[in-house]
């Protein structure tokens, strides 16, 4: 585990419009129907899913949980090993609520449906919220049994104990609001498309035009991908790539079943190395698809100190041919 180097993004906002290769910043497809109701998903393969999960996570926390004991062997200060391991179980707060809408939006998208308000906020009722309160549980009863096991010497205390359960329901405030944000604007994205029927009724035969169908081949744009493009603009290649990508908190999406960062995937070689190649490839069709308008806003929301060399390169791509002359001289294949 990379632990020095990798940024929590506890702070990235969900909205998204579809998945699309284990990412939660896909886009839904125009071939997709909104979710009649929640009944309609399958919550076998979601739970499935969501076991196999679990399953890794536990094997990668009891890693992490050795690796804090060996580098604390002989560490004068008893209580640094109980503070390490609590503070990693908070890090999974962080970060696994997104993991497990991910693996909701991954069904959501092998049925065939497009995400819905309804859809959002049960994903956190039914799947996000009792993660929280049987991991905080199960925290607080094994460190407990710990510290009854050793006499008080192995397990954290009772106020370590409190503080972590009120930051776990923090993590859990913050979780629900970013959901509850989410439902709340694909509602104005309903009415906002329904108004536009009722005041272009011929819209929906005509199919618009070609710019309206690509509109709906596209996601809003987030920090994931704001992140690659920004990289792109830059014409960043091999390991100053990937090491841009991590130190703006960038995990890969095969994360869970293989390297966790950018830059061990690329250091691994082989089909890792190409994972990252390929990644970065589809990006670059994706970003072709985006106007500037919009790359511009996604720079200033994500990236707003480094927004005034990004949109210099970013306007220097509108020059004749930029673009094609870009991508026959920088092959993207090169990683």
């Amino acid at each position: 585990m990379d632990a020095s180097r990798t940024k929590p993004n506890s702070n990235e906002k969900l909205i998204a419009h579809g998945y699309s290769g284990g990412e939660i910043f896909g886009s839904q497809g125009a071939d997709r129907v909104p979710l009649p109701s929640w009944s309609a998903i399958d919550q076998k393969l979601i739970s499935m899913k969501l076991r196999e999960l679990a399953l890794e996570a536990r094997k990668q926390l009891h890693s992490v949980d050795r690796q804090i004991e060996y580098e604390n062997q002989g560490n004068l200060n008893s209580g640094a090993a109980v503070y390490q391991k609590l503070q990693q179980r908070l890090e999974i707060a962080r970060e696994r609520p997104r993991l497990m809408y991910e693996v909701c939006c991954e069904v959501l998208e092998i049925q065939g449906f497009s995400r819905t308000p309804e859809f959002v906020r049960m994903a956190y009722t039914t799947v996000v919220r009792p993660f929280f309160s049987a991991f905080t549980g199960s925290t607080v009863a094994a460190f407990r049994t710990v510290r009854r096991r050793t006499g008080g010497l192995g397990g954290a205390t009772e106020l370590q104990l409190t503080a972590l359960s009120q930051e776990m329901a923090r993590i859990e405030d913050m979780w629900r609001e970013k959901f509850e944000i989410e439902a709340r604007e694909l509602e104005h994205f309903a009415k906002r498309n329904a108004t536009m029927l009722l005041t272009n009724p011929s819209a929906k035969a005509a199919g618009q035009s070609d710019s309206s169908s690509k509109k709906q081949r596209r996601s809003r744009l987030l920090k994931h991908d704001t992140v690659i493009f920004a990289a792109l603009l830059m014409q960043l290649k091999g390991m100053q790539y990937c090491d841009y990508l991590h130190d703006r908190g960038l995990r890969p999406k095969w994360h869970d079943r293989g390297p966790t960062t950018y830059p061990q995937s690329y250091d691994r070689g082989g089909s890792w190395r190409k994972a990252v190649q390929d990644e970065k490839s589809r990006a670059k069709d994706r970003m072709d698809r985006y106007p500037d308008s919009e790359l511009a806003s996604a720079l200033v929301r994500f990236l707003k100190d480094e927004f005034d060399h990004l949109s210099s390169l970013l306007q220097s791509r509108n020059s004749p041919n930029s673009r094609h002359a870009s991508r026959r001289s920088h092959p993207l294949n090169t990683a």
